[in-house]
């Protein structure tokens, strides 16, 4: 639950976000209690947080930037805050300038499911939006 800081996203995650059938998939004789939830994950998958925390913020090469959500416009790759390439929206999506890259990302689920590609401002130097809506499907 890294970067969900306040009870109302918690919850939000868990209820509207498939937070809870992630944790089922985790743990599926789930305690009943948060904290009972979270020791039990630590326990048992310690090595799954090792994993994340361990995850690079992006991946850049010679013509492409892996991030989670986007990018600040304006601010070279090299000094981007961590907390933007994970929930940028406004400020990226909206942004109609090449950027040093092209930007492959998820965060923002498309209409159709299937991947954007906004090549709008040169030949390569846009975004791919690569989030297909994952979590309200249901895979039983």
């Amino acid at each position: 639950m890294n970067g969900l800081y306040t009870d109302n996203l918690i919850t939000y995650w868990l209820t509207q976000m498939g937070g809870m059938a992630t944790i089922d998939s985790y743990l599926p004789n789930r305690p009943g209690k948060l904290d009972d939830i979270q020791d039990a994950l630590v326990e048992q998958f310690s090595h799954h947080q090792e994993l994340l925390n361990g995850a690079a913020d992006k991946i850049i090469n010679d013509n492409l930037c892996f991030v989670q959500a986007g990018i600040r416009p304006g601010v070279p790759l090299d000094q981007q805050d961590p907390r933007d390439l994970r929930w940028i929206r406004e400020g990226f999506l909206d942004h109609d300038l090449p950027f040093e890259r092209l930007v492959v990302h998820g965060h923002t689920p498309t209409e159709n499911s299937f991947p954007d590609v906004l090549g709008r401002r040169c030949r390569w130097l846009g975004f791919v939006t690569v989030e297909v809506r994952l979590y309200p499907t249901n895979p039983k």
